[in-house]
């Protein structure tokens, strides 16, 4: 029996919390958004740019130092600088687009903790002065891949 609660403690201790893993900027317009994307391309890391539909859509991560997975404040404020940077031109085709969204992607986790993520009044207000909504998704944990090789154990 002590082995058995040993495992159940062991299994316990090592769940992963839910945590924040991204911020993605998608945009979708009835027009060409290739201009945007080629300047996304230098000032962000660019994960989608084509046809949706029958629109375009741009989608777009920022990188802070090189990285993606920074917290959501750091996230929020270089996409900003990065919107409000840009040149009158692409700024017209930002603002043309009849979808601009702020996607703030969450790890699950498989911990009972909540993750909690401030995103300042300042940013929020950026974010509605530039026409930008917020989603928030919620991505199933995965578990540890590494863990089931060779296994028929779903986890």
């Amino acid at each position: 029996m002590a082995a058995a609660e040993e495992a159940v403690g062991s299994q316990i201790s090592t769940m992963e919390p839910a945590s924040f893993l991204n911020l993605d900027l998608e945009l979708r317009s009835r027009y060409e958004l290739a201009p945007l994307a080629r300047y996304l391309e230098d000032h962000a890391s660019l994960l989608y740019a084509g046809k949706f539909g029958e629109d375009y859509q741009i989608t777009a991560e920022p990188l802070i130092g090189g990285h993606s997975n920074q917290s959501a404040e750091a996230c929020t404020g270089e996409l900003l600088t990065t919107i409000v940077s840009l040149p009158k031109d692409l700024r017209d085709l930002f603002e043309g687009a009849h979808v601009r969204l702020f996607d703030y992607g969450f790890n699950g986790g498989l911990d009972e903790r909540p993750c909690a993520v401030d995103i300042p009044a300042t940013q929020l207000l950026g974010m509605a002065e530039l026409g930008i909504g917020l989603r928030v998704s919620v991505y199933p944990h995965k578990g540890d891949s590494t863990a089931r090789e060779g296994s028929d154990v779903n986890v």
